[in-house]
């Protein structure tokens, strides 16, 4: 009852039957430790007041159990994260990466479209110190008692690699998430580290570049293909190619994660870097 009340006075604070005034939505810290049973209540009292407020759950596994009307829209989207990280560290050849991508976006395309994907958070280490220390894992082990751990200003490459990253939550379904102090260009470990204060403004060419590529959501005629399109994604050589098409439109991402320049379609991508594409109907760049 005390939790339920805590949701009207937040969501309809004057308590007049209109959530205009309130919160649009909950992100439910490790929900998992709390029963399915009593999210699926909460769920539905949310619904009453407010039929549209958006309903994430941190969770990080895969959510599917939670989904599909049962407690949540959906998930801070760390099963993206994990074979994210392990492609641009190094450790999962592109070729491996689809079918990955495959098992992260297996959920209704209202789910797959609602998914708040993420590279780090605040229970991480940073991204580009990550790239830094490719062998340990994502989250345990990267911590300041690791006397090996990295800890130092990181590479260009590893900021090339942010870019990049970035680029990809672009182009896949659902809206992408940065940490606080990412684009800033911020690293750093686990706790407490990564929860150190925010340098402001901090490296203003990486925010430009950071923003470039996620403004490309506000676009007018792009952005409603990269928020709503349809999906595919394939690897055709050392390349990640995503595609979303809305209608007759259709965006096309090419990521090239390597050191070297690669080849696609008679277009050269240069090392750690991207393209976006308009299609036309025939398939050819706009």
């Amino acid at each position: 009852e005390h939790v339920f009340a805590v949701t009207e006075r937040w969501m309809d604070p004057n308590g007049d039957g209109d959530p205009s005034d309130g919160i649009d939505g909950w992100r439910l810290d490790v929900a998992n430790e709390v029963g399915l049973t009593f999210w699926g209540d909460w769920r539905a009292h949310v619904r009453e007041i407010n039929p549209e407020a958006a309903l994430v759950g941190e969770l990080w596994f895969d959510g599917r159990e939670y989904f599909e009307g049962r407690a949540f829209d959906s998930q801070m989207n760390y099963p993206l994260a994990f074979p994210m990280i392990e492609w641009l560290g190094g450790a999962l050849p592109t070729v491996e990466l689809p079918a990955e991508l495959d098992r992260v976006f297996a959920h209704a395309p209202a789910t797959n479209l609602a998914q708040v994907n993420l590279l780090g958070s605040h229970d991480t280490a940073r991204f580009v110190s990550k790239m830094m220390n490719p062998i340990l894992d994502y989250d345990r082990g990267a911590g300041l008692g690791e006397a090996a751990y990295n800890r130092g200003r990181p590479s260009d490459e590893a900021y090339d690699k942010l870019v990049l990253a970035y680029a990809v939550l672009t182009a896949l379904p659902g809206s992408p998430m940065i940490y606080a102090g990412d684009e800033l260009g911020l690293w750093g470990a686990d706790d407490p580290e990564n929860r150190k204060p925010v340098v402001w403004p901090g490296d203003e060419a990486l925010t430009a570049r950071i923003a470039d590529v996620l403004t490309l959501r506000q676009d007018a005629e792009l952005g409603p293909v990269l928020r709503f399109g349809a999906a595919r994604w394939w690897a055709d050589g050392e390349v990640l190619v995503v595609e979303r098409q809305l209608g007759p439109t259709r965006v096309r991402l090419v990521a090239n994660p390597t050191a070297e320049s690669v080849e696609f379609k008679g277009q050269t991508i240069p090392p750690l870097s991207f393209r976006f594409s308009q299609l036309g109907e025939t398939g050819a760049d706009g």
